[in-house]
């Protein structure tokens, strides 16, 4: 669609430079041609603004997601991490608790 407004631009500006160039032309149809080439260019850039915020939300949310990722693993490893130490903990808890009774 982008592309199809460019050459309809291109297609204006053509148009108006080859009526400038002639001596006897209607400076109204010029400037008719002038407005609708500044319409399709708003449109574009409308267009272009409206790819760039879909843009940009897709890459926050992906940012996110892969934020919300990170979050998760690092929670699954320190609660390993955490369970791992309470198991050496208890088991030298029951080795000194053997020591002790055998001393």
């Amino acid at each position: 669609m982008q592309n199809d407004y460019t050459t309809l631009h291109k297609n204006l500006d053509t148009k108006i430079a080859e009526l400038q160039d002639k001596p006897f032309t209607n400076m109204y149809l010029i400037q008719d041609l002038k407005k609708q080439k500044l319409r399709l260019k708003d449109k574009m850039v409308g267009i272009v603004n409206d790819d760039i915020d879909t843009f940009v939300k897709s890459e926050q949310k992906r940012n996110k997601k892969l934020l919300d990722n990170m979050i998760h693993r690092q929670k699954r490893s320190d609660k390993k991490r955490r369970k791992e130490r309470k198991k050496k903990i208890q088991y030298a808890i029951r080795r000194s608790d053997k020591v002790s009774l055998s001393g």
